[in-house]
């Protein structure tokens, strides 16, 4: 991790003196600067203002300095409490907005309903990225590959994201419950799956009752709620719910047994689709409009 730049008062005095935009906060460093300027820099609110984007982790509060959503939104609360969070100049007014991922706290009902707090459409914001492109361009862009090639994954495998959803599903609905049942470490949700064996295989039945009896060991109360409650949100959001970086594992994993005996380009990361996702984005289309209406709010309320 680098070094602070900045305390909570420094990086608010900062805001200050800078006049009419956006300072936003993010909490990952590996895509999230990226692609939330290119984000802003087309969304009807925020693309004719100045826009600022600074790590986190480059911010101290009370004497700790990190990165993660914990860290943002633990600067949230201190601007929040300072009133810093909206500061009015000459020029206009500086808002500070922090991008986190939503993970599960809409599952969970602890999102932070601060309209200077904005969660992803998906899981994350690589989910965000791979949900929403044109996979198949970012794929041959990633591997070197052309149409033909990519077509053989494609016709076995037309769409990764509600591929792996399916293959998960069980997984997903684990996870979940294991979420509301207080038994987190049964089946650690932000884990791939643990029972598909191998992970991108088919689901073994005895490995999910061994998880599934671990979990009601634990909350035989919750046990039954918490399944119809998890299986009736993976129902409706499904592909939402994975984490971007499984989707990414799990097109190398296609790439590499499809295309096993074809030229590929060679050390190939897994990670290297959403960076070339990223460059073929369209930012448009619910997701995008999801984005929009916060700003525009936020724009109009203060």
């Amino acid at each position: 991790m680098s070094k602070p730049k900045w305390s909570a008062n420094g990086f608010a005095r900062l805001v200050q003196i800078s006049g009419d935009g956006f300072w936003v906060v993010v909490e990952g460093r590996d895509h999230d600067r990226a692609h939330y300027e290119r984000l802003l820099e087309n969304l009807p609110s925020t693309k004719d203002r100045n826009v600022v984007i600074r790590l986190a982790e480059h911010i101290e509060v009370n004497g700790k300095a990190a990165g993660g959503k914990a860290h943002a939104l633990a600067l949230h609360d201190h601007l929040q409490a300072s009133n810093d969070l909206t500061q009015s100049s000459k020029s206009g007014k500086a808002r500070v907005v922090f991008m986190v991922d939503r993970d599960r706290d809409d599952y969970l009902g602890n999102m932070n309903s601060s309209p200077n707090v904005m969660y992803t459409h998906s899981t994350d914001v690589e989910a965000d990225i791979l949900l929403n492109v044109e996979i198949w361009p970012a794929v041959r862009a990633a591997y070197g590959i052309d149409s033909s090639l990519s077509g053989k994954i494609r016709k076995v495998v037309p769409d990764p994201a509600i591929g792996l959803a399916k293959l998960w599903e069980d997984w997903l609905r684990l996870g979940l419950t294991a979420l509301v049942c207080d038994a987190g470490n049964c089946a650690p949700w932000a884990q791939p799956s643990m029972v598909n064996v191998p992970t991108f295989e088919a689901v073994d039945a005895a490995q999910v009752a061994r998880v599934e009896s671990a979990i009601q060991t634990v909350a035989p109360r919750k046990y039954a709620a918490g399944v119809a409650q998890a299986s009736s949100h993976v129902a409706r959001h499904q592909e939402r719910l994975l984490k971007g970086r499984w989707l990414s594992r799990y097109i190398h994993a296609l790439v590499k047994h499809h295309l096993k005996d074809e030229v590929v380009r060679v050390n190939v990361q897994a990670d290297a689709v959403i960076d070339t996702a990223l460059m073929g984005l369209q930012y448009t289309g619910s997701w995008a409009q999801h984005y929009e209406s916060r700003f525009a709010s936020l724009v109009a309320s203060n």
